[in-house]
């Protein structure tokens, strides 16, 4: 499945809206997000319920990201090797 972070625990400016949406099943339906970062583009790579199914509500703003992510802490994201 999917992780899910707070809008806090992600950098918020690097996303840019989709007019593509998510089927989230159980979720109901996600807002798609592209992620644009210094040498790459994600297209459709993260995924927010603003407005979740009411079984879902735990999700509601948070971000999951989707495909050909790999995450790093913080701190080490300006670190070499």
């Amino acid at each position: 499945g999917l992780i899910f972070f707070p809008p806090s625990g992600i950098h918020l400016e690097c996303l840019i809206p989709s007019e593509q949406t998510f089927d989230g099943g159980w979720k109901g339906v996600g807002n798609l997000y592209h992620i644009n970062i210094p040498d790459d583009f994600l297209l459709n790579a993260v995924v927010s319920f603003p407005r979740p199914k009411p079984s879902a509500y735990v999700f509601e703003g948070y971000f999951a990201f989707l495909k050909d992510v790999h995450l790093m802490h913080s701190d080490s994201r300006n670190q070499k090797g």
